[in-house]
C-alpha cells in the first residue's frame, strides 16, 4: 500500500507535471501569438505613420525648391532688367555722341536731322527713368545733368536753320557725356563682378 500510494502520487504529479507543462507551452504560444499579433498590428501602424511623415517631408522640400527656384527666376529677371537698362543707357549715350553732336555741328540741317536729334535726347530721357530703380541718387543726378545740357546747349544748335555748335569753345557737352558713359560702364562692370 505505501508503495500504491507512492506511485499514485508519482503519478498524479507527473501527470499534473505534464498538464502544467503542456498548459504552460499552450499559453506561451498563444501569449506569443498574441503579443506577435499586436506587434505586427503596431508595425503596419508606424510604418504608416513613417511613410506618411516621409511624404510630408518630401511635400515641404518640393515647395522649398519651387520658393527658391521662384526667387532664382525673380533675382535673374531684375537682373536681365537692370542690364537691359544699362546697355539702353550706354546705346543712348552713343547715339547723343556720334548723331547728335555731328547734327549740332553742321551748318545747315533737314527737319528729319532735327527730329532725330530731339527723338535721341528723349530716348535717352527714358533710358535715365528706365535705370532709376537700379542706380544711386547720385548717378540719376549725373545723367539728368548730362540731358539737361544736352537739352539747354546742344539741342537748339540742332534745329533747323540754327547756327553750328562750337565745341572747342563750348566742351560742357562732351563732358557730361564722358562722365555718363564712365558712370554706365562702371554700373555694367560692378554688375558683372556681382
Amino acid at each position: 500500500m505505501p508503495f500504491d500510494f507512492l506511485l499514485t502520487v508519482i503519478a498524479s504529479t507527473a501527470g499534473t507535471t505534464f498538464l502544467l507543462g503542456a498548459a504552460a507551452f499552450l499559453g506561451r504560444s498563444q501569449i506569443s501569438h498574441w503579443l506577435a499579433k499586436d506587434l505586427e498590428k503596431k508595425r503596419n501602424e508606424y510604418a504608416k505613420d513613417l511613410e506618411d511623415h516621409k511624404l510630408s517631408l518630401i511635400a515641404q522640400a518640393e515647395h522649398a525648391k519651387s520658393a527658391v527656384a521662384i526667387r532664382q527666376a525673380g533675382a535673374l529677371l531684375c537682373l536681365e532688367m537692370q542690364y537691359r537698362s544699362f546697355v539702353e543707357l550706354l546705346n543712348c549715350l552713343n547715339i547723343l555722341r556720334t548723331n547728335v553732336a555731328s547734327i549740332s555741328m553742321r551748318g545747315t540741317k533737314t527737319k528729319e536731322q532735327a527730329d532725330e536729334a530731339m527723338q535721341a535726347v528723349n530716348s535717352f530721357l527714358r533710358a535715365i527713368n528706365g535705370a532709376v530703380p537700379f542706380i544711386s541718387s547720385d548717378e540719376h543726378a549725373a545723367f539728368l545733368d548730362c540731358w539737361r545740357t544736352m537739352c539747354n546747349q546742344v539741342l537748339p544748335h540742332c534745329r533747323v536753320g540754327s547756327p553750328a555748335i562750337d565745341f572747342d569753345f563750348n566742351d560742357a557737352p562732351d563732358r557730361c557725356l564722358d562722365d555718363s558713359r564712365d558712370i554706365t560702364v562702371g554700373l555694367l562692370r560692378r554688375m558683372s563682378t556681382g
